[in-house]
């Protein structure tokens, strides 16, 4: 007979909440003008999906709150633009700038620009 009560949850570091980060996303074209109306969907590996948005007239979409997971993929598609896919790992805080191209290439959008804000990473 134990003498700790049910209290419904583990102490266990590793029962413990995954943290909650901030994702923030600027979609523009290779010019850098904004892109209204891209869609943006980020999904784990297995095809189940967090989130699935559009950018608004500045190019950026509402704020979103993700929990920390690794292996989401990240998908940009708006018509007359190449799409941008790409892996990431949810494990802080992001704010992207994704330039989408619109011809010749592929792999990584096909001639997108990706630029992580938050870290100061600039891959071009």
């Amino acid at each position: 007979m134990s003498i700790w009560p049910n209290i419904g949850y583990s102490i266990w570091p590793a029962d413990a909440p995954a943290a909650d980060n901030t994702f923030d996303l600027h979609v523009t074209n290779a010019s850098g003008d904004n892109i209204n109306g891209a869609t943006v969907l980020l999904e784990t590996s297995l095809g189940v999906e967090i989130f699935n948005i559009s950018t608004d007239a500045n190019g950026v979409i509402v704020q979103q709150t993700v929990a920390t997971q690794t292996d989401t993929v990240l998908t940009i598609t708006k018509a007359g633009y190449n799409v941008y896919i790409a892996e990431l790992d949810i494990d802080r805080d992001l704010d992207l700038e994704i330039a989408l191209g619109t011809g010749g290439g592929s792999g990584g959008g096909g001639g997108a620009r990706f630029r992580n804000i938050g870290i100061g990473v600039n891959i071009q």
